[in-house]
């Protein structure tokens, strides 16, 4: 059975992105060792393997996020001058929807051990997650990439992440975290 790694590489080369954009190398052990030192945060070891595959890539809903990547945008320490409770509540934003809301690890083990990923809607402020959408990053990363292409075949019936069966079957840790909520109690 292939891993998530695997997964998630096979469906980053698979998804339909722009004529002509390459997906970017992923970042080096130094520069991600250099943003630890420097933001004194901790990433995932799943987070730092998707780093080593493509630091700041223009796929997905609304792209994600990289360490000092070419595309300035996707950087994540752009994202933290423009939502620095982020960085003091050592938030990685790793994506958004495309539409001004973000996807976040939650490294502060806050809601329980682990690094969940999280939705940060922006009407409802950036200090505060809406729910969890994955356990860990690749999980995420496999949820939004797979989403994506169903999106791109006409196919808007994703349950990612408000099916409660779906989720329960593909990320059954999500229900372990506490104190926030799950995506189909919203």
């Amino acid at each position: 059975m292939p891993s998530d790694y695997e997964i998630v590489s096979e469906l980053l080369h698979r998804i339909e992105r722009p004529d002509g954009y390459e997906i970017p190398c992923g970042a080096t052990t130094e520069v991600i060792l250099d943003f630890e030192n420097r933001t004194s945060i901790r990433l995932p070891d799943d987070f730092k393997l998707w780093l080593s595959l493509t630091n700041g890539a223009r796929v997905g809903p609304g792209a994600f996020a990289g360490i000092k990547p070419h595309d300035h945008e996707l950087d994540i320490e752009y994202d933290y001058e423009l939502h620095p409770e982020w960085r003091t509540l050592r938030w990685v934003p790793v994506s958004s929807d495309g539409c001004g809301n973000y996807y976040v690890i939650v490294t502060g083990q806050e809601y329980g051990k682990g690094f969940p990923i999280v939705f940060v809607d922006s009407i409802q402020g950036g200090d505060k997650p809406a729910y969890i959408v994955a356990s860990t990053f690749m999980r995420f990363a496999r949820f939004a990439l797979e989403e994506e292409i169903e999106n791109d075949k006409d196919n808007f019936d994703f349950p990612w992440p408000f099916d409660e069966a779906y989720m329960r079957l593909h990320d059954p840790e999500i229900v372990n975290f506490k104190g926030i909520d799950l995506p189909w109690q919203t």
